[in-house]
Formats: structure tokens, C-alpha cells, sequence
């Protein structure tokens, strides 16, 4: 009877394999989830990331072989085009928004509202 090359895994190294995979799919899962979390809590920027800095790291490590430091440089490329597209949105200010009714003191009334203040108002 010859005996097999393949040797079979024995229960030590099974747990072991077991614990190694649940360990990195741990790992993997709250990876997946802080990312998710952080797009979900950053609306302006939601989607852009999956849209720009994955694909430029797709085509720079399996399309034209670039090196790990040159794909991570592709994909710093994404922050320099969030920062551009935030300061245009901070500029336009459309984020600003009133949240209350009253007058700040120093802050400029509107048109209609100039007329019916009274002096007190505007000091």
C-alpha cells in the first residue's frame, strides 16, 4: 500500500486555518463598514470615491502595472479634486442656511425687512 503525497489536515492546523479566516474576514467586514460609514456621513462626496479614485487605481495596478506607491499617488489624486470641488461649494454659499428667525446683531437685514425695522433692531 504506498502511502498518499497529500497529507490531510490535521484538527490543530484546521482551527487554526478557521480562526485565521474569521479573523480576516473580521478585519475585511469593518474595513468595508468604516468606509461605508464615512460615505454615508459625507454626502457631498458620496459616490465620488467609488467613481474616480477606484477606477484610477484599477487602471494604474492591473492595467498598466505601476508600482504600489505610484497607485496610491492615483488615488491622493481623488482629495486634491474633493478639495477643488468643496471650495467651489463653500464660495457658492448654498450650504448656508438661517436657522433662526431673529436678526444677528451686525448682520444685514434684507430688503423687505429693512423698511418695517425699527432702529432698535438694527443696533
Amino acid at each position: 500500500m504506498e502511502k498518499s503525497k497529500h497529507k490531510l489536515l490535521s484538527v490543530r492546523e484546521d482551527s487554526r486555518l478557521l480562526t485565521q479566516a474569521l479573523r480576516y474576514g473580521a478585519a475585511a467586514f469593518l474595513g468595508f463598514a468604516a468606509d461605508y460609514l464615512t460615505l454615508l456621513l459625507l454626502k457631498e462626496t458620496f459616490g465620488l470615491h467609488y467613481l474616480f479614485a477606484v477606477p484610477l487605481a484599477f487602471l494604474g495596478g492591473l492595467v498598466l502595472r505601476l508600482p504600489v506607491e505610484q497607485v496610491v499617488m492615483l488615488i491622493a489624486i481623488e482629495e486634491v479634486f474633493k478639495a477643488t470641488l468643496g471650495y467651489f461649494r463653500f464660495r457658492s454659499r448654498k450650504w448656508l442656511n438661517r436657522l433662526v428667525d431673529s436678526p444677528v446683531p451686525g448682520d444685514a437685514l434684507p430688503e423687505n425687512e429693512l423698511e418695517a425695522a425699527q432702529p432698535s433692531d438694527l443696533i
